[in-house]
């Protein structure tokens, strides 16, 4: 009975404390237009570390969307650049999330050239596509549906690839 009891307990407290990446994607997305959104993804991902890699590289993410809320230049470097720290942590934590190398993919078709944050947009784009043709990518159906669109409307990607992706 004890042992029954300790199994119930335990089951409750595992669903409480499930992440939501659906909702946590979704901020994720309106972060750069909408800074309570940013600002509610920050609060949500304070705790990340590199023991939830994927967690960690979304307060990565919102932190550089954060820059398009501030004025000051020095606060938006200030933004970007710890932001850009806990998605590479992140990456380094986890080098084959795919969701992780869509963020990086996503923020670093839309950073302006200047900040140097491109260097790894073929690699990523490759994995993205390999991932979005594989049997894998079912599994996840609301991740393959945001890189699949994302891809699409990329200029990173020739038409070519872009054809390839609608026939997924």
């Amino acid at each position: 009975m004890k042992f029954k009891i300790i199994y119930l307990f335990l089951l409750l407290s595992l669903s409480v404390s499930a992440i939501d990446y659906i909702e946590i994607r979704n901020l994720f997305a309106a972060s750069p237009h909408n800074e309570s959104k940013a600002k509610l993804l920050m609060d949500k991902t304070s705790g990340a570390t590199t023991s939830n890699a994927v967690l960690l590289g979304y307060r990565g993410g919102v932190h550089m969307a954060m820059a398009n809320h501030c004025y000051l230049p020095t606060s938006k470097l200030s933004y970007f650049n710890t932001g850009k720290a806990l998605l590479e942590q992140a990456i380094a934590a986890l080098p084959g999330s795919v969701e992780l190398r869509f963020i990086r993919f996503s923020i670093q078709c839309n950073v302006p050239g200047f900040l140097g944050y491109s260097s790894n947009l073929s690699a990523d784009k490759n994995i993205l596509i390999t991932w979005v043709k594989s049997e894998g990518a079912s599994k996840d159906s609301d991740l393959k549906t945001r890189i699949k669109s994302f891809l699409l409307i990329s200029k990173q990607c020739t038409e070519a690839e872009k054809t390839s992706i609608k026939n997924v």
